[in-house]
Formats: structure tokens, sequence, C-alpha cells
């Protein structure tokens, strides 16, 4: 908390970028802590909220960016189902904010880190660039495009390649059915999962797992 009052005065004196990288050092001490006090943490959710909405009064927040990101907004921290998912909200929302002082670069490479994490650890999940887009206040197209440039690659083509990766590592290390493993990575079907994997790996999902690829 004593580093939350400093982050104050940090907003208060327009010094966004410490503010910033404040935000990220405290997130990721945080993500360290294997047994989260949910009081605290919820205490920690509801002070950088409140700084936001005061810094977005400040700045006389009417509209979103330019730069094709939404304008900024404040969920209830009830309304997430990990912690993590709160603290990257916020994160997002810190920076549509303030993220004018931050070079382009730094920015667009600080939000392909965001999703491509989030992608990773939600491959179960139905994953979307509408829904992506959604979580962190970003317009679809926008996000599309920025993720192309810094990533090579298609943002929907990378979800699925995330899918497969993680089938790789169940059909080596588990003894789930491979319509379990289908599902744990967010393929209903397991008939389309095993067209799918086939294209990507170059075998099937079973003679992946008995070592004939």
């Amino acid at each position: 908390m004593t580093l939350i009052e400093s982050m104050e005065f940090m907003l208060s004196r327009g010094e966004n970028d410490r503010y910033l990288q404040s935000m990220d050092q405290l997130f990721s001490d945080l993500q360290r802590d294997e047994r989260p006090d949910e009081r605290q943490y919820t205490r920690i959710y509801i002070a950088l909220m409140l700084q936001l909405i005061s810094g977005a009064e400040r700045a006389s927040v009417s509209g979103g960016p330019s730069d094709g990101s939404s304008a900024p907004s404040f969920r209830s921290v009830d309304s997430f189902l990990r912690w993590p998912d709160a603290f990257s909200y916020l994160r997002g929302q810190a920076r549509a904010l303030l993220g004018g002082g931050i070079k382009r670069e730094e920015d667009q490479t600080s939000l392909t880190d965001t999703l491509t994490e989030y992608i990773e650890t939600h491959v179960s999940e139905p994953l979307s660039l509408t829904a992506l887009a959604e979580l962190i206040h970003y317009n679809p197209s926008y996000l599309s495009r920025i993720f192309k440039e810094r990533m090579g690659i298609n943002l929907n083509d990378y979800i699925l390649q995330a899918r497969m990766r993680k089938a790789c590592v169940l059909l080596r290390e588990s003894g789930d059915k491979i319509a379990d493993v289908a599902r744990k990575v967010g393929i209903r079907d397991a008939r389309h999962f095993a067209k799918l994997f086939q294209r990507y790996v170059g075998v099937t999902p079973r003679a992946y797992r008995e070592g004939k690829t």
C-alpha cells in the first residue's frame, strides 16, 4: 500500500511513465504471490481504480484515444474470476488513459505481451478477436493489425497454434482421451480437432501420442 500511495503522488504530478512502470512492477510482484490475500488484493484493485478515475477526471477524458482504443471504463472487482485478469484489465485501462507519454513501440509490445499471455493461459476457453478486443478495450480492427505487425502472424492463427501446442503437451504427458484433450484446448468437436491437429502437426493425435512423428 506504501507503493500505491507513491503511485498516487506520481499520478498527481503527471509522471505517467513512472506510474505505469510502478504498476507493472506491482503486478509482477503480486503474480509471484502463491497465496493471494483476497481482502488485500481487493483493496489494491479498488485503490488503483480510484486513482485512474481521478486521473481520468483530471485529464477530462471524453472519448477514446486516436490510436483506436476505447475510452477508459471501470469494472467491479467482482466481475473477474481470476486476479491476473483483474490486474490485466487495470493495466489496459491505465495505458489507455496515460499511454500518451510512452513510446508507441513499447506500448504495442506490452499489448501483444498481454494478449499472448492471456491466450496461452486460456486455451480451453472460447477465444475470438472480438472477445479479446473487448477484454482489453481496443478496437478489433486496430488490435488485429497491431498484433500482425508485432508478431508476424494473424491473431486467429496464433490462437490455433496455442491450442495445438497445449494439445501436444496433453497428448504426451496425460492419459486423457483425445476427446477430452480437444475440450481442454477449446475445441468441442473431436473430429474437427483431429483434422486441425493433423494439419498443424502432420500426424493424427493418436499417432503423435504413440510417438509416430
